[in-house]
């Protein structure tokens, strides 16, 4: 008879749970749902935000402002450029481009193409695409490759702290 009464009790209190089970579930179901629009949207902001970069950085190169475009590297000692040769720190790669780009013609037009970015996280992202240098033979000729850069969201916003340019 007691296995009766817990047979009993078990159909009497699995009804009054169904409900509570079921909306449960249905919030659990709609926040699922929510969620992954919700990121979506924030990576979609942040892709915007990178190009928006991006396209200031060509910008400030393209007046000729060095120190413009170098603002969108962070300013950070683990900040790391590999081009020819691995440069590590922010002032090693700013001093490179002033070595190597240091006046208007050498400097020439820059322009960016083929761009892709793809969150990686909280806070990071990577972009990638081609560059292309538009200059007079005398001031080097026109160059051009692939780049990848690893960007960091941080106060300032979104800085490059690994840039692979070849």
């Amino acid at each position: 008879m007691a296995n009766a009464n817990a047979a009993d009790t078990a159909l009497t209190y699995a009804p009054r749970m169904r409900p509570a089970a079921c909306a449960l579930l249905w919030s659990a179901l709609l926040l699922c749902c929510a969620l992954p629009a919700h990121a979506g949207d924030a990576a979609s902001d942040d892709a915007a935000a990178i190009r928006a970069e991006l396209t200031r950085e060509v910008a400030a190169w393209n007046r000729g402002d060095l120190d413009g475009y170098l603002t969108a590297y962070e300013r950070a000692p683990t900040t790391i450029m590999i081009g020819s040769r691995p440069l590590r720190g922010y002032d090693a790669i700013a001093a490179m481009y002033h070595d190597k780009y240091g006046d208007k013609a050498r400097m020439g037009q820059l322009s960016f193409s083929d761009l892709e970015v793809r969150p990686l996280g909280a806070g990071y992202a990577l972009a990638l695409g081609r560059w292309a240098l538009a200059r007079e033979a005398a001031a080097g000729g026109p160059v051009g490759g692939w780049f990848t850069v690893t960007m960091h969201k941080s106060a300032a916003g979104w800085r490059i702290v690994v840039d692979h340019t070849s």
